[in-house]
């Protein structure tokens, strides 16, 4: 991304980048669709797949790391059907890049590669890769933590630490107590997650293999402790979705191939297209889960004086502000948020009640 930020040094440099990646990763998946179905895949497929919840609320949200990966993941992924090993591993190196928890992708294409008996270069460097990517991400945070300890970089091994490890017990009680206090533990956030499945129809993703490659992020997710993990507004479920959607191709084409659609006289490509057309429906019947993110207009006035007040601070200073004013204090060397602190140099609010004010 460097040098196209280079040329708009912006926050909207990295909006526009990741909507345009997104927007063309809608062609792999459609390439992915046409090699399992082996004819052109029906054009509410890609309707799904663009307005799939988890992944329409990239181009709202922050530019989170993980929001760049549909495009890599995608393409990494019709490399390895197609069996095409070298820009395979290329878009696989590149995809592990973007984020450290993706070298689990990387070793489940390994595992993936050795189920369907793929020779031991397919096996060995996904694996390889995962476990060097994996190590080489550890000591960059750690390096970086040690500069920065007051930025929690490293969130989830520390959740895992304090939840797991640093209880007392055995073994069984620790992993009792794990798993109580995770999502797994309390029905209501599990119900949240049953929003990668309900746009599906429950079952379309689980006839095919394909969705092993988004166990990973998905246990991941499913073992912490933040319920917001599941929201469709958030970024934690992006790679999940794009793996379960590819499965969920795979499952129509499964389905579409039964006895049913003869009964009905409907021929494959036919049923096909008509479950195709039932899961778009069930995907835009999910529209409500995110609409509400589009109601957020521009405030001049606001932007204005969020710039103005922090005209006024030292240019070299450190400041907290609300998460509201991040963008326009994104410039600065160094600088936190309100809502999770800790105070730097200078406090910037928009509240004028203090009690506001958690972290004081």
């Amino acid at each position: 991304m460097l040098p196209f930020y280079a040329l708009a040094p912006d926050p909207a440099t990295l909006q526009v980048l990741k909507t345009l990646l997104f927007a063309l990763s809608a062609i792999a998946f459609y390439r992915i669709s046409r090699d399992i179905l082996q004819e052109p895949p029906p054009l509410a497929l890609v309707f799904c797949y663009l307005f799939f919840p988890y992944l329409v609320t990239q181009n709202l949200n922050a530019p989170h790391e993980i929001s760049f990966a549909p495009f890599f993941l995608l393409w990494t992924y019709y490399f390895f059907r197609k069996k095409k090993f070298a820009p395979f591993l290329i878009f696989l190196i590149l995809t592990v890049s973007i984020k450290e928890h993706l070298s689990a992708i990387a070793a489940a294409f390994g595992l993936y590669a050795w189920f369907h008996k793929r020779s031991l270069r397919w096996i060995l460097w996904p694996l390889l890769l995962g476990v060097l990517w994996a190590a080489f991400s550890a000591w960059v945070l750690d390096y970086f933590q040690r500069m920065y300890p007051s930025h929690d970089a490293v969130w989830v091994a520390h959740n895992l630490q304090l939840r797991f490890f640093s209880q007392p017990g055995s073994f069984v009680s620790q992993a009792l107590s794990f798993l109580s206090t995770s999502n797994l533990g309390a029905w209501s956030r599990l119900k949240c997650a049953f929003l990668l499945i309900t746009p599906l129809a429950l079952f379309l993703p689980f006839l095919s293999g394909i969705v092993f490659l988004g166990l990973p992020e998905l246990i991941l997710n499913l073992v912490m402790d933040r319920p917001v993990i599941f929201s469709p507004i958030w970024h934690y479920n992006v790679v999940v979705s794009c793996f379960f959607l590819i499965a969920s191709v795979d499952g129509i084409r499964r389905v579409a191939g039964g006895r049913w659609s003869s009964k009905f006289g409907l021929t494959r490509p036919q049923a096909q297209k008509l479950l195709a057309e039932l899961v778009l429906i069930l995907v835009l019947m999910h529209s409500y889960t995110w609409l509400e993110l589009t109601q957020y207009r521009r405030d001049p006035h606001y932007v204005r004086a969020a710039r103005e007040a922090l005209s006024t601070l030292p240019v070299n200073a450190s400041v907290t502000v609300p998460q509201r004013v991040a963008v326009p204090a994104s410039s600065r060397v160094r600088y936190t948020l309100l809502e999770s602190g800790p105070l730097e140099d200078y406090v910037i609010t928009d509240s004028a009640d203090i009690s506001d004010w958690s972290c004081i």
